[in-house]
């Protein structure tokens, strides 16, 4: 895992596993970032972020794969509302561990 940069007032942390541009299939993607976010915000608003972000991005959630920039530019958009939830910090520790869940499935 390493930093990347500051990118809308959050830190991003990026693993430099992830290659390829598919990276899941987007259903798998989004119960990840649930599992992950649910104990910070509770299921039922992580996953409706999820969906809404998704939306508002103009990702599609049945069937398709995700791209590595799909879920960076969503990822970008969860860690500016954790900014205001759990703060900074723990928001960049939160991204950081879904980018590297995310790499472990693609690895696996």
């Amino acid at each position: 895992m390493r930093e990347v940069a500051w990118r809308d007032g959050a830190r991003v942390l990026e693993s430099a596993s992830l290659v390829g541009s598919g990276v899941a299939k987007t259903k798998d993607a989004l119960d990840t970032i649930v599992g992950m976010l649910s104990p910070c915000l509770g299921e039922t608003m992580a996953r409706a972020a999820a969906l809404a972000h998704c939306q508002k991005l103009g990702i599609a959630v049945d069937g398709t794969e995700i791209t590595r920039e799909q879920l960076d530019a969503l990822l970008r958009r969860f860690a500016q509302g954790l900014n205001i939830f759990v703060g900074r910090e723990k928001a960049a520790v939160l991204v950081g561990e879904i980018h590297a869940a995310m790499a472990a499935r693609a690895v696996s």
